[in-house]
C-alpha cells in the first residue's frame, strides 16, 4: 500500500479548508482503484484517471476548500494527483478522490511548452 500525505510527509496533499497561517498535512493511504469504484458505485462514477486516497478510520482526508492541492508520493517526492471531490471530510470508509497527473501528463506538458 502506498502512502499518501495530504502536506509534507508520505504521500500527500496540502490544504485545509479556511486559510490557515501554517501548511496542513495529512498522511492518507492510497486505496486500491477497485475498491474506490466500488465505494462510490451508486453515488458517482470513479474512473482511470483518478486516485482514491484517504484512511480507513476515517478522521484524516482532503476537505472542502482543498480543490487542487496537490497529491504527492512521500517516497518520490513527485506529485501524483490533485484534490478533486468527495463526500464529507476524512469520514469513515469515505476517502476522497483525486485527479491523477499522470492521466493528463500530455495535456500538462503541452500547458508547460506553451
Amino acid at each position: 500500500m502506498k502512502r499518501g500525505l495530504w502536506g509534507l510527509e508520505g504521500c500527500y496533499s496540502t490544504g485545509g479548508g479556511s486559510i490557515a497561517s501554517d501548511l496542513l498535512v495529512e498522511c492518507v493511504d492510497i486505496v486500491d482503484h477497485e475498491k474506490c469504484v466500488e465505494e462510490y458505485v451508486d453515488r458517482r462514477e470513479v474512473d482511470d484517471s483518478m486516485i482514491c486516497a484517504g484512511v480507513k478510520s476515517g478522521g484524516k482526508g482532503a476537505c472542502q476548500g482543498d480543490d487542487g492541492g496537490p497529491l504527492v508520493d512521500a517516497s518520490s517526492k513527485k506529485q501524483v494527483g490533485v484534490v478533486s471531490w468527495g463526500f464529507g471530510c476524512g469520514k469513515n470508509e469515505q476517502d476522497g478522490v483525486n485527479a491523477s497527473t499522470a492521466a493528463y501528463l500530455d495535456w500538462i506538458q503541452g500547458v508547460l511548452s506553451v
